[in-house]
């Protein structure tokens, strides 16, 4: 009896150990057909986002081909390369005032109210000019009190320039921001001044004549209608330059128009005032010196003035939004790329 029940144990050990190969067996294989089915989703994923990528360069989108030419950039059906014959640089007004020249701790720097990019092409001397809404969103560098950089967040482009010195620090991160919401082309200068700049920069001229766009301006002066022309000095170039209800919505974008009015009226008068008398540049750039921060050189704005200014000032394209925050600018991506193509970049032959 003994002997049997030993064999009977034996024997339901070997069903036993036969079961658990079986289970183990089927655990197997379900675990390959299931890896199988990850892999075969992994790919289906891989050739959607490849096809993806093809059909964003058939419909005009954008493109990087990194696999014959890291240069190349591919847009609407056709190759494109960077024009290394550009020259870019930041322009700033910033809403401080006192002497530019001191450091700042971070967040106390100021914000850059008033930003344009110029893009000079040497060889062709043409030059292009970008007007960048200050609300833009975008991912800007986060500072602390000491300056170290802690990280990135979305917010207004003019937010960016507080969060540095207040002087080379700020507009350093100013052209960083800049350059990566253009897709990384480099900004090679910069160049900021502050409020207290503002009645000189008509001054230095004798006084800079504008045509006003609209009525925006009427509850500082009732004569400053829409279609008035005015001289604007040192008594009232600052008024013009700054002045926006904000209780209003989008009212940044007003004074925006406004401030591009008075841009392309001082340059037409300070490129016609430089044919005459080829020191005026010089004048204006040492006069400027107490209110402004830049690593440009006299050589480099008599540049910018002289140069062919081509299809006037171009604005960012995008729409305003209004929040609970604050007023915002959103970018169209497509749009800006397609700008991007046709003014940093060339067909590549």
């Amino acid at each position: 009896m003994a002997d049997r029940k030993r064999y009977r144990g034996s024997y339901g050990n070997r069903r036993r150990q036969q079961n658990r190969r079986k289970i183990l067996i089927v655990a197997g294989l379900l675990g390959l057909v299931i890896l199988a089915a990850v892999l075969y989703i992994l790919q289906l994923r891989r050739d959607d986002f490849r096809t993806g990528r093809r059909a964003a360069d058939e419909n005009a989108e954008e493109a990087y081909d990194t696999a014959e030419d890291s240069d190349v950039v591919w847009y609407d059906g056709k190759a494109y390369r960077y024009n290394e014959h550009l020259s870019n640089y930041l322009l700033m007004g910033v809403d401080t005032k006192g002497d530019i020249h001191i450091d700042r701790q971070a967040e106390g720097g100021g914000q850059a109210d008033t930003i344009y990019l110029l893009s000079y092409d040497r060889r062709e001397e043409i030059l292009r000019v970008l007007a960048l809404p200050r609300d833009t969103m975008t991912p800007i560098t986060i500072t602390d009190d000491d300056g170290t950089e802690e990280g990135e967040a979305v917010m207004p482009l003019c937010l960016q320039y507080a969060y540095g010195d207040g002087r080379r620090k700020s507009c350093e991160l100013m052209c960083g921001a800049v350059s990566h919401l253009f897709y990384g082309i480099p900004v090679n200068g910069y160049a900021s001044v502050n409020l207290d700049s503002l009645p000189h920069l008509a001054e230095l001229l004798g006084g800079v004549q504008v045509t006003l766009p609209d009525d925006s301006m009427a509850d500082v002066d009732p004569s400053w209608k829409e279609g008035t022309v005015v001289t604007l000095d040192a008594d009232n170039a600052e008024a013009f330059l700054r002045h926006r209800d904000k209780d209003a919505e989008l009212s940044a974008w007003t004074r925006m128009n406004r401030q591009k009015v008075f841009v392309r009226a001082f340059a037409d008068q300070l490129r016609s005032m430089q044919q005459q008398d080829a020191g005026t540049v010089t004048r204006v750039f040492q006069g400027l010196q107490p209110y402004m921060i830049t690593n440009m050189g006299n050589d480099i704005f008599a540049d910018l003035v002289t140069g062919k200014q081509e299809g006037g000032i171009t604005t960012l394209p995008g729409e305003d939004v209004t929040t609970d925050n604050w007023d915002e600018f959103h970018v169209s991506e497509e749009e800006l790329y397609a700008l991007i193509i046709e003014t940093f970049y060339r067909e590549a032959g």
